[in-house]
């Protein structure tokens, strides 16, 4: 939901995005962790949509929001972000998989969606790569998603939340490559037309 704040509020100062965002995060997220990675998301697709390439959004929003929380997972998630930018390039996406995990906590989802995005090759390509993020249930994996329950299986597990690291690479790379560059089975959404004139209206405003 905060990546919608970034969307509306692309023509704002960064101030004004750190500032709804977060307030937009607070409502159901307390941990500066879920926060801070829901301001750098904002912040990114801000920057995207302002014509910055994926690597420059991204690494602009790590700069800025660096200094958000001293907080140990948000700097852990920090360090995640910053692999995932130093890394792209030479790391297979299947390496990344099991470095960053596909789980469907931030810390796991938000640096796989920016390193699948920085490697993809084009809006559909991204998005199937991130919607094929699955879980692996391996017999030591198995083994280990025992000892929890179905709730903390969903923050623990090696891979699982494929609709959210497919809906986060969607809104980046459909930020970089604009509404045309999108198939036309992906538009396939109820109320599509209402939708595109009521942004339509917003940003002609």
């Amino acid at each position: 939901r905060t990546l919608s704040i970034g969307i509306f509020l692309c023509n704002r100062t960064n101030d004004e995005i750190f500032k709804y965002s977060d307030l937009c995060a607070s409502y159901t997220n307390n941990s500066p962790v879920s926060r801070g990675g829901s301001i750098f998301a904002a912040s990114s697709i801000s920057k995207i949509l302002n014509r910055s390439n994926l690597e420059k959004a991204f690494l602009s929003s790590l700069v800025a929001i660096t200094k958000y929380s001293r907080d140990k997972c948000f700097l852990e998630l920090l360090e995640k972000i910053k692999w995932s930018l130093e890394n792209y390039k030479k790391v297979k996406n299947s390496e990344a998989k099991k470095f960053l995990g596909t789980g469907s906590s931030i810390m796991q989802t938000l640096p796989l969606s920016i390193f699948i995005c920085l490697q993809a090759t084009s809006f559909n390509n991204g998005v199937l790569t991130a919607a094929n993020s699955f879980r692996e249930d391996r017999r030591k994996e198995k083994s280990r998603m025992s000892q929890f329950g179905w709730t903390e299986q969903l923050l623990e597990c090696v891979g699982g939340n494929t609709d959210g690291i497919g809906a986060i690479c969607g809104c980046f790379l459909g930020g970089l490559y604009g509404l045309n560059k999108i198939p036309a089975r992906y538009k396939k959404v109820e109320n599509y037309s209402k939708i595109i004139k009521m942004c339509s209206r917003y940003f002609h405003n």
